[in-house]
């Protein structure tokens, strides 16, 4: 492909993803954001109200301009993708097979389970808590395998340490508990294999300790541990946590990615199959147990239940032996310093939901992070699976066709579902403005449509409605229905 068609498709799918995040509609807490609420939680320093002080300036700002809310959802999402793309540069494989594997990645980016979608790219509020702390994340993983595993010299090791680590804080709360984690476990892997700590590791050990420290002393925190928020809370019951595995943690960590569990589960069955071969009995109840549980989450889960007392039981133990014989794979396969990589790699994708446990409420959109981890894992088992592969450019070729493919449809299709969704929002508009001219006491909106999509656009009297007129500009005496 010459530079210039290159070039020509980057720019188009840039402009296509500008123009559909430029159609999302604002939503629920948008309404908030976006009124004279969000200036006074600005002036209070969202002293009560969260820890998430980049994420809450954002959605201040996103409210304020439809283009900056475009450039904000487009620059992050491609940032999660560029940080992907770059950091399969640490796996030995080829050009040609890097490329093909970073399209699929950037199209697993696309297709979402739904619920993740609706609550990530139908849903800007919760969009820059979730999406832009991801990039850095990423980011660390690489500084970590090169600065760490492989001791190349950083560059500026305390700068790196340090905004690295700024840039994933006061997003979420789950993610900053999580980079605490992994950076004081980086700091123990560095001191053991290195028998040295750098400057790198301490300062983002350090960073993200103080970032933590300085989120959670946020009143809110105090009050949903004490169960006062009203709307956050802590939950600390065994039956409750044991249940909320079931029911919220395992379908949004692994169980609704279908597509993601099919191709991560059939990389692990060849690299298996590609060292063992049918060899040896605890290979093959490995082997089996990887294929029954693909079976099960792709074809029966959700479909088949069993009774309440026993159906958060069976799931758990379930998906806790899959987890554990995909460690055993892993540590199996791989050796050396690239089985500790792809071990800390692998643990962090339950680390990184393991902080929902007890935190309510919680959504598909907390678990972000770990549909990310998941997809930059599997693209690390198939940089494993293509070095052993000789294929030809012609093969090449035509896969990398086929993605492309799919990936144009994918955004004519969003273009399409968004286009709908913004043509009856500016209806919406019109109605609004000419209801208010002409006095009517009552307005009456057509719901968006394509709801599976995005989050909630609509309301019941109450609260939310009184901040959909005040976003608006509806007087509040007007009487608003949604039909």
């Amino acid at each position: 492909m010459s530079v210039k068609k290159y070039v020509f498709k980057n720019i188009f799918v840039v402009i296509v993803l500008f123009v559909i995040f430029l159609m999302v509609p604002y939503n629920h807490d948008e309404w908030a954001w976006g009124t004279n609420e969000g200036i006074e939680n600005l002036k209070n320093f969202f002293q009560g109200y969260n820890g998430r002080y980049f994420g809450d300036i954002l959605s201040l700002l996103i409210t304020r301009s439809n283009l900056f809310k475009a450039f904000v959802m487009t620059s992050s999402t491609l940032g999660v993708y560029l940080s992907i793309k770059n950091f399969y540069r640490t796996q030995n494989n080829t050009n040609e097979s890097r490329r093909l594997i970073s399209l699929c990645t950037f199209l697993l980016l696309l297709l979402p389970p739904t619920p993740l979608f609706r609550q990530i790219y139908g849903w800007p509020a919760a969009f820059v808590n979730f999406v832009p702390p991801v990039t850095f994340v990423v980011l660390y993983f690489q500084l970590f395998h090169e600065y760490v595993l492989y001791k190349k010299k950083p560059l500026h090791p305390i700068l790196s340490g340090i905004f690295i680590v700024l840039a994933t804080q006061f997003f979420s709360e789950s993610v900053s508990i999580f980079m605490s984690i992994l950076t004081l476990s980086v700091l123990a892997i560095e001191r053991l294999i290195n028998k040295e700590n750098t400057l790198f590791t301490v300062c983002s050990a350090v960073t993200s300790f103080l970032g933590s420290a300085i989120m959670f002393i946020n009143p809110a925190y105090l009050n949903a541990a004490n169960n006062t928020d009203g709307y956050k809370r802590l939950e600390l019951s065994i039956g409750f946590i044991w249940h909320k595995i079931s029911s919220q943690l395992l379908p949004n960590m692994i169980l609704n990615y279908k597509l993601l569990l099919v191709l991560f589960n059939l990389g692990m069955i060849i690299l298996l199959l590609k060292k063992f071969g049918t060899k040896g009995y605890v290979n093959k109840i490995n082997l089996a147990f990887i294929i029954f549980y693909t079976v099960y989450g792709t074809f029966f889960y959700g479909q088949m239940t069993f009774s309440f007392s026993y159906d958060a039981t069976i799931i758990n133990v379930l998906s806790i032996m899959y987890f554990i014989f995909l460690l055993r794979s892993i540590l199996t396969v791989f050796s050396g310093k690239k089985r500790l990589f792809n071990i800390v790699v692998f643990l962090s994708i339950p680390l990184s939901a393991a902080p929902l446990i007890i935190a309510e409420p919680i959504g598909a959109r907390s678990f972000y992070l770990t549909y990310c981890l998941w997809i930059m894992f599997t693209g690390m088992i198939y940089c494993q699976i293509f070095q052993s592969l000789s294929l030809s450019d012609s093969y090449y070729i035509l896969l990398k066709t086929m993605i492309r493919g799919i990936i144009g449809a994918m955004l004519i299709f969003y273009f399409f579902i968004f286009g709908y969704m913004y043509r009856v929002q500016i209806q919406r508009e019109e109605i609004i403005d000419q209801s208010i001219k002409d006095g009517n006491p009552e307005i009456t909106l057509p719901l968006l449509p394509n709801e599976n999509y995005t989050w909630k656009t609509s309301t019941e009297p109450g609260i939310w409605l009184e901040r959909f007129k005040d976003f608006y500009g509806i007087p509040k005496e007007k009487i608003v229905i949604f039909k």
